[in-house]
């Protein structure tokens, strides 16, 4: 990997459920006009990575190619990783094993684990939520290999009502067509998250976390994500009027203003 260049950050855009690395386009364009190093992985089974879902045997395997990339980094380079919706899962669970590469966490209307519980309880209380009860989207178990030992986990389909009026509805219309037609199922790994420790103190809850608050958000309300502001330790909060879940689309420079806001102050 070239090293970033002086004075400006790595920064690893972590994708949510469903979408890949094409979802932070405009955003990646912006930070790297402001010269900054930016690395967009797509998670297992996610955007164009070839792998198939009943291949993706834990979430921590959906995850490895972000650890992967985390792990490649040089030993003097700390970074800032962004985790968008389901991505707040895997960049905290980055923290977690290399919190001494890790400056900052930011997690964009995502799903952001306190130190108290499994990372396995937010998404559940997500999921079964009366909210998303009410969507079109559809949680089917996965058929996995007969001689795989592992539970399979639920495939997760967001139907065209929940893209249309609860993800983009804010988004223009072509970004709509364009998430319509690169979506891909998600799996949902319940069982293995809930089985998972909680996250420590002393590694990811020492890595400065910011929160990007989306006012508007359909899919996750901003009600949920203050109460999850509430109960971990975050250095900041922004907050994006007008926009839904999907800031990089609906409002890429705000976005991108509170990210280089945070660049700058990450290590006060």
């Amino acid at each position: 990997m070239a090293e970033p260049t002086e004075n400006k950050r790595r920064i690893i855009l972590v994708h949510g459920a469903s979408h890949g690395a094409w979802s932070w386009y405009k955003l990646a364009t912006l930070l790297k006009s402001a010269g900054h190093q930016v690395t967009i992985p797509d998670l297992k089974a996610s955007g164009i990575d070839a792998t198939r879902l009943e291949e993706v045997a834990s979430f921590a395997d959906y995850s490895q190619p972000l650890m992967d990339v985390v792990a490649s980094l040089p030993s003097t380079e700390k970074v800032i990783l962004v985790g968008h919706s389901l991505g707040g899962l895997s960049v905290a669970l980055a923290a977690e094993k290399f919190p001494e590469k890790v400056a900052g966490l930011v997690f964009v209307t995502a799903i952001m684990p306190d130190c108290e519980s499994s990372p396995g309880r937010l998404l559940k209380d997500l999921l079964f939520s009366p909210l998303f009860m009410s969507l079109d989207t559809q949680l089917t178990p996965i058929e996995a290999p007969t001689e795989s030992k592992i539970p399979p986990p639920s495939r997760m389909i967001f139907g065209p009502q929940t893209i249309a009026y609860n993800l983009y509805q804010l988004c223009s219309q072509e970004d709509l067509m364009l998430a319509s037609t690169l979506l891909r199922p998600c799996p949902m790994f319940l069982e293995d998250l809930e089985s998972t420790s909680a996250l420590s103190k002393d590694r990811y809850g020492s890595v400065p976390s910011f929160y990007v608050v989306c006012c508007d958000d359909a899919i996750i309300a901003k009600e949920y994500q203050q109460q999850m502001i509430r109960n971990h330790c975050v250095k900041k909060v922004f907050e994006i009027e007008g926009s839904d879940h999907m800031p990089m689309f609906s409002r890429p420079q705000e976005l991108c203003q509170s990210l280089l806001e945070i660049v700058e102050h990450v290590d006060d």
